[in-house]
């Protein structure tokens, strides 16, 4: 269980990092 609960963390901080620096670059 734990691995998926890292890759899905992974995941979401993937989206923010790409709604908060990926567009605006």
């Amino acid at each position: 269980a734990l691995p998926k609960i890292i890759k899905t963390g992974f995941a979401a901080i993937n989206l923010i990092y790409f709604f908060t620096a990926g567009p605006d670059e």
